[in-house]
């Protein structure tokens, strides 16, 4: 057993290091520029509207981020966030000379439904600013035009995310988890009798943290990495159980007959990480065996079939899979119309 990402809240990062990535949309293209400042995207100023835009995202909830080194000083100074349908339906959220606290800019838009929330972090934590409503086409950031000498926009990143929120579950009640941010306690959450998972609000969309779980005082694993809103980590195992080339949650009720069956059913344990998983063991558990079925024999393993509920690999290899034999039976007096119901635990180093 151990802590790792289930699954993945990134939608799309950019920190500038590089060329403007392709998903952009740059206009007028002279105007945004990533050589003058090493790390950044650099929007100059014009008489007209100067874009750094992005298609918006097919899901239909999520955040967009941007840490941006801007602070205007003039009264005709503005720059900011940009939703925009077309030349006359836009939605800006900007800063001005005069809401400008801080020596740098952090700026959230949300969208949830058709729904957007734009947000300011001030004073240590995010404001609620504005809430519109757009059939959005396109997103990113607007250098508005003006006259005169204006400071550039340089965006250092943007990142969007489905949520902000880090999920960490499939915990035992009691668990505490603790999440550290430069070795300092960021956030830390315990189960209570009915959780098994906690959630943390993040202030920034990608936090480089480590992640603890904690069972009374002992450490019982932790994970260190860049981690963004919307993932979710997972307390168990990261391996793959497959049946004919699906995954286990994606067949039918086919799969079950075929256990029921005299020769029962090949399963399959794919490891889709890139670190081995060593010492694995799967063993079979009965589930509600009183509601009319009794599974009175569940038999796996390589021809020939034994009955034991046990097995045990020594690794499985990134990329690689081993190989099983699963069968159940019923005992022959038994009356009902559900199909048997079991637990297939795998535990792994």
């Amino acid at each position: 057993m151990r802590l790792y990402r289930h699954s993945s809240g990134l939608i799309f990062e950019d920190q500038f290091n590089q060329q403007l990535d392709p998903k952009w949309i740059a206009s007028p293209s002279k105007f945004v520029t990533w050589q003058e400042r090493k790390g950044f995207a650099r929007l100059n100023r014009n008489m007209n509207d100067v874009f750094l835009l992005m298609q918006t995202p097919e899901q239909e909830n999520f955040i967009m981020e941007v840490d941006a080194d801007y602070v205007p000083i003039r009264e005709s100074d503005f720059g900011g966030l940009l939703v925009w349908k077309n030349d006359k339906e836009r939605l800006e959220f900007l800063e001005t000379a005069d809401t400008t606290e801080t020596e740098y800019s952090r700026w959230r838009v949300s969208k949830n439904g058709g729904q957007y929330h734009f947000s300011a972090y001030k004073n240590g934590s995010w404001e609620l600013i504005d809430s519109a409503t757009l059939d959005s086409k396109k997103i990113g950031i607007v250098a508005k035009g003006a006259t005169g000498a204006l400071l550039p926009i340089d965006v250092e990143r943007v990142t969007l995310t489905s949520s902000d929120l880090l999920t960490v579950t499939n915990l035992d009640p009691g668990s505490t988890v603790n999440v550290y941010i430069e070795e300092k306690l960021y956030q830390s959450q315990t189960l209570d009798g009915q959780q098994i998972g906690v959630q943390f609000k993040l202030d920034s969309l990608h936090i480089n943290a480590k992640i603890e779980i904690l069972k009374g005082e002992e450490v019982i694993d932790s994970l260190t990495g860049v981690f963004y809103g919307g993932d979710v980590l997972q307390y168990g195992t990261f391996l793959e159980l497959h049946h004919e080339g699906k995954h286990l949650d994606r067949v039918d009720l086919n799969f079950m007959k075929q256990l029921c069956d005299r020769n029962g059913a090949q399963l399959r344990i794919y490891n889709p990480n890139t670190v081995p998983a060593k010492n694995i063991q799967v063993t079979v558990q009965q589930f509600k065996d009183r509601f009319g079925y009794e599974q009175v024999k569940l038999s796996y393993t390589t021809n020939p079939l034994h009955d034991v509920t046990e097995l045990s690999f020594a690794s499985i290899e990134p990329g690689e899979y081993v190989d099983f034999m699963m069968k159940v039976e019923l005992q022959n007096d038994t009356i009902g119309i559900d199909l048997p119901t079991f637990y297939i635990d795998i535990n792994h180093e």
